[in-house]
Formats: C-alpha cells, structure tokens, sequence
C-alpha cells in the first residue's frame, strides 16, 4: 500500500478507499475515488495571504500552515501584551507608590506647621507676660513715687 500512495502525484488525495483485486499473479489493491487537488495560488506564509486565498484553494495542508501564523502573530500579541501589562503595572505602582509620598509629605508639612505655629504661640505668649509684668512693675514703681511724694508733702 505505501507504494501505491507514493504513486499518486502531489496534485490529488487518497480518501481512504481500497478495493482488492486478485490476479494469477498476487494481490492487487486498486485505489479509488480520488479528488482532485488545487494547487495553492500563493504561499500560506502571511494573515494577507489567508485573507486573499479564495475558499475553493483553501487545503487541509494551507490550514494547517495558516493555523501556525495564526499561532505565532497570537503568542507574539500575547508576548506584547505581557509587557504592555507588566509596564502598565509598575507604572501603577509607581503612581501609587508617589501618592503615598505625597500624601505623607502633606501629613509631615501640615504636622511642621502646626509645630511651628505652637512655637511661635508660645513665645507670643512668654513674651506678652513680660510685658505684661513690665507694665505691672512700672505701674508699681509710678505708684511708688506717688505714694513717696504723697507722704513728703502730707503735713
């Protein structure tokens, strides 16, 4: 039987079919119901060739070859989307990562301000009871020098 397949040119396909036939001299298998074959206008190489090849060219052999471009251009998208998504992560991440930052640098300005704000309360503070006492002691001492004068000139 393989020879008789190896007999069959390249232009037609065996559907699978055998009738025996005996003679004086053996065994003989006739092959029947051949289909013709087209040749494939075109190379099954390209997506533009599959797009362009008209269906009655189509083959089980340019299927195949057109399932593994399929095959490669889906691992290739699928490889670009892998580093499209994984760029897309760190860049989340990062974004991320800086609105902590910024958020934490508010936090930190804000809790600064507020310190120095207290700060400057308190020596507001500490430096209006000095004064306060200042005027305390200089009211004293007017009060002094007027009593002082009052007891000098009271008969």
């Amino acid at each position: 039987m393989p020879e008789l397949l190896a007999e069959t040119d390249n232009n037609h396909f065996f559907k699978g079919k055998f009738k025996p036939n005996f003679h004086d001299n053996g065994l003989e298998y006739i092959i029947y119901e051949f289909s013709y074959k087209k040749p494939i206008l075109g190379n099954c190489e390209s997506l533009e060739d599959l797009k362009n090849i008209p269906i009655d060219d189509f083959t089980f052999e340019c299927a195949g070859k057109f399932q593994v471009t399929v095959d490669t251009s889906l691992t290739k998208l699928n490889n670009y989307r892998a580093e499209v998504g994984s760029t897309q992560n760190q860049i989340e991440s990062a974004m991320r990562n800086l609105m902590t930052n910024y958020t934490n640098i508010k936090n930190a300005e804000s809790i600064i301000r507020d310190v120095d704000y207290a700060i400057e309360i308190a020596n507001f503070n500490k430096l209006n009871i000095i004064t306060q006492a200042g005027s305390y002691a200089l009211a004293q001492a007017n009060n002094i020098e007027k009593n002082i004068i009052k007891l000098l000139y009271s008969p």
